[in-house]
């Protein structure tokens, strides 16, 4: 039986030995640009090669991330990226964008494809042709892992599932918060982790670390073939140590014995407690099974490492919970401030034979159940206390890597020419609306396209009213396959005029469908649009949705007016007005709006999807107004509105604007934002 991969972290040579060293099978690292962490130390020409060539000498992998988003004028330049990677023996890439997919293939035939996590992978529809391996949505349970990993064998593509490390409130690949609010995209490897902020007074988004060691023949029985770990930001230290351990379970479950092991469960249940406390050493925000075992990701205290809770204090003493040593590292948490240091004194409170307390004694060590005194630094009764380092743990990095010749493939490359393509259609506004009222209001004042909720119960009903605009149905942005299912029965049940398409896996099934084609007038150009939640980005992807798919994407709102208009294909879709979502997560958030610390309100919307996933807005909408005059000098004729309210009025407003009537706008944009449309991101 083939083992399942054990695939760690490398921000850098150090973190490399140590996966190396302690277990890892493969690792995967990133080049200084288009990596979802660059602010890690990365690798570059002076020593990719040596690091692959370490690691191929001791049969190890290594996967080299791109796994952001390009921009127009970055497509040679990201393929000389990979280029490198693969000059230097790359096992594989992993790329965010599908759309690359075939432009990576036309370069470099014989290079594995991993796709990402960015990619936000929730169904065996989305995975595209071409890939070796998906990196699978962190959110998805066991069952459906399963689904798409037996999928996988059948179609010839591998899963890969994240197993331990810091957790992203938002379904990766769909949040905006940290490049709309700060200005640094996650999209482009520069989150901000707004998430790690405080909302409402508490640290309501910040997310726990994601620890399945317990489960891990859970997860190898859906048949994945990787198990990953994250942290290219973390210390060699926590590479090394997380990898011991995670190699330990993984070796354990392919021996004879691990079977009577994890029956007898007190020896197994103390085993891994053992262990997750030295996984809680090397980091942690407290530790979570995640969505896939229906556990709350969220922990509203401080969003920093742990450590390992040992007590609190009580009369400036502690009942210890671990054992403690001098040489420790301590931190005691005294209302908003951690005081951390090494501990250089314990006291035990010695017992007398008729068993009163006696005198304290200094200690070098106290074991689990001990009361004893330290300099608690003030701190007074109920400031909790953690073990943040320990003098036992050890970081055995192994092997120093040795230098080698760089030798890079010089190579023509193929980069597509895209062909102009001007947009002969008639200026059209788009809008979406979320009640009757508002469809009936947009219909009214001839809105070209209508997008209704194809989950609210009354979407048949709301298109029979619909007079003079077309009527779209928009679809959820996160879908399973058994949902994906669900919502085709939808579509042939209410036959819109066309789809708002929300989801990857969505678009293919539309397409594959013969109920659909037979049933309803078929969907080609024109009668297909996608959100910006499909990241569309460059020119590649474009022509990609445009030309191939027959498709119309609303372009990313992460791209500013220069970008916009250095596209060659007009054929798509630019956001003007109304909300934007940052923020799309399965996490439970109970209260409607999130107040940050400069009085921002948030608002917190509910889908109509089961199970209920929730969209955090922008504090701000978006109003382009007369600004969107600059974009139709441009080419650009279709233009979107998200409105919750007002969307006759702001239907009025914009058909002025884009016949050249005049209209100051001066007094109505304060409170908007233009959003990315002028500055843009890195």
């Amino acid at each position: 039986m083939k083992k399942i991969e054990l695939l760690l972290p490398a921000g850098n040579e150090e973190c490399l030995r140590a996966a190396v060293h302690n277990g890892a099978d493969a690792v995967y690292l990133g080049l200084q640009n288009f990596n979802a962490r660059r602010s890690a130390d990365n690798f570059g020409t002076h020593n990719i090669f040596n690091a692959i060539d370490f690691c191929h000498k001791r049969k190890v992998k290594v996967y080299v991330t791109f796994n952001t988003l390009v921009k127009p004028n970055e497509i040679e330049e990201v393929l000389n990226q990979i280029n490198l990677a693969h000059s230097a023996g790359a096992d594989a890439v992993i790329i965010q964008d599908p759309c690359l997919i075939p432009l990576i293939k036309a370069n470099f035939s014989q290079l594995p494809i991993h796709l990402s996590t960015q990619a936000t992978t929730t169904n065996s529809y989305s995975v595209p042709d071409g890939v070796e391996r998906v990196i699978l949505a962190r959110e998805l349970s066991m069952e459906e892992i399963k689904l798409i990993s037996d999928n996988g064998k059948k179609q010839g593509y591998e899963t890969e599932v994240f197993v331990h490390g810091a957790l992203c409130l938002s379904y990766s690949g769909q949040c905006l918060f940290s490049s709309m609010v700060g200005g640094r995209s996650g999209n482009r490897g520069r989150c901000a982790q707004p998430c790690r902020k405080i909302y409402n007074n508490k640290y309501l988004l910040s997310t726990m670390d994601l620890c399945l060691l317990s489960k891990i023949p859970d997860i190898i029985a859906t048949g994945t073939a990787s198990l990953k770990i994250e942290g290219r930001m973390r210390t060699p230290l926590y590479v090394g140590t997380v990898a011991k351990i995670y190699r330990k379970y993984i070796d354990a479950y392919y021996a004879s014995e691990f079977k009577v092991f994890i029956e007898d469960k007190v020896s197994f249940e103390r085993e891994v407690e053992k262990d997750i406390d030295e996984l809680m050493l090397a980091f942690n925000r407290e530790f979570t099974t995640g969505f896939a075992f229906n556990d709350s990701i969220v922990d509203t205290r401080k969003p920093m490492n742990r450590g390992l809770f040992i007590g609190v204090i009580k009369n400036e003493r502690i009942k210890l919970k671990k054992a403690l040593k001098i040489g420790d590292g301590i931190a005691i948490w005294k209302d908003d401030k951690v005081i951390g240091f090494t501990v250089s004194k314990i006291k035990i409170i010695a017992k007398s034979k008729d068993d009163n307390v006696g005198e304290a004694i200094n200690i070098h060590e106290a074991s689990e159940g001990e009361t004893i005194q330290i300099d608690t630094k003030g701190a007074g009764d109920g400031c909790p206390v953690y073990k943040t380092s320990s003098v036992d743990m050890k970081l055995e990095l192994g092997d120093e890597i040795p230098l080698t010749k760089p030798k890079i493939i010089d190579r023509k490359l193929i980069i597509p020419i895209i062909p102009k393509r001007e947009n002969e259609d008639e200026v059209k506004l788009f809008c979406k609306v979320y009640d009757k009222k508002s469809a009936i209001d947009a219909d009214k004042e001839k809105a070209d396209i209508i997008y209704y909720d194809i989950l609210k119960n009354d979407c048949s009903d709301v298109k029979k009213l619909i007079k003079n605009s077309k009527f779209f149905v928009y679809t959820p942005r996160i879908l399973s396959d058994k949902q994906l299912n669900e919502i085709i029965e939808k579509l042939k049940l209410i036959k819109p005029d066309g789809v708002l398409v929300g989801n990857r896996g969505l678009l293919k099934a539309i397409k594959e469908n013969k109920a659909i084609k037979e049933n309803m007038p078929e969907y080609g150009y024109g009668n297909l649009h996608l959100d910006y939640s499909f990241n569309c980005f460059n020119d590649i992807d474009v022509n990609y949705y445009v030309n191939e798919h027959g498709c119309i994407p609303i372009i990313s709102p992460e791209l500013n007016f220069s970008e916009i208009s250095a596209l060659k294909n007009k054929n798509f879709i630019v956001l003007v007005h109304g909300n934007i979502v940052l923020m799309t997560t399965t996490q439970r958030l109970k209260a409607p709006e999130l107040v940050d610390e400069e009085g921002r309100n948030f608002k917190v919307r509910q889908t109509h999807s089961n199970p209920c996933i929730y969209e955090i807005l922008n504090s701000q909408q978006i109003g382009l107004f007369n600004k969107s005059l600059d974009c139709l000098k441009q080419g650009i004729k279709y233009f979107y509105m998200d409105t919750n309210k007002d969307v006759d009025k702001f239907i009025r407003i914009y058909r002025k604007i884009l016949n050249g009537e005049q209209f100051d706008d001066t007094k109505i944009k304060k409170g908007y934002t233009t959003g990315h449309f002028s500055r843009g991101v890195e």
